[in-house]
């Protein structure tokens, strides 16, 4: 980096020069444009699935939210390369279900299942509390002094209207993990 701007130096004080020599006993102004980037201190990699699969779950499998993952569909986010003692958490961004804000809800495509959405559930010890959608997070994790951090997340099935069964049909949902450098 010093080398580019010593070069640029020389290369300003060489255009002033030349401006001076052919402006001869008038000095002249000169615009100069500076551009250029900075690049934070050790940029964090990311890495988590990019996909998550429910196969074959039967109506009596799927249980009610407050009764944590039944099934165990793990999410893993892991991120290294980041700069020791920044804190990481993780929201999941989607439509919200209609029955249960806190749930994903399942996309209507034909022959979809009904009464059911997707809970999303930190992993902290044997606790799993729920992660909404949209307006919920993890709870922080600090990098540590190698660089890295963990967030484990998971998701299952739920009825979305705990007075009403399940139907059997596809289960189909889009979200979004975003995480969160705080």
């Amino acid at each position: 980096m010093k080398k580019n701007f010593f070069f640029f130096a020389m290369t300003a004080a060489t255009l002033g020069f030349t401006g001076m020599v052919n402006a001869g006993d008038t000095l002249g102004t000169y615009e100069m444009q500076v551009t250029g980037n900075v690049l934070p201190q050790g940029a964090c990699v990311v890495t988590a699935p990019s996909s998550l699969s429910f196969d074959n779950i039967s109506p009596e499998d799927i249980s009610l939210v407050g009764n944590g993952p039944k099934h165990d569909n793990l999410y893993l986010i892991e991120i290294s390369g980041c700069r020791k003692d920044l804190k990481v958490s993780a929201t999941v961004l989607g439509v919200a279900d209609s029955i249960n804000n806190e749930l994903l809800s399942t996309q209507m495509v034909p022959g979809a299942a009904e009464n059911v959405a997707v809970a999303f559930y930190e992993q902290v010890g044997n606790a799993h509390p729920v992660v909404a959608i949209n307006t919920g997070h993890t709870s922080s994790s600090t990098i540590n002094e190698f660089g890295t951090a963990q967030i484990i997340m998971q998701a299952d099935v739920v009825l979305a209207d705990y007075t009403k069964r399940a139907t059997p049909g596809t289960i189909a949902a889009n979200a979004n993990v975003q995480i969160n450098f705080l």
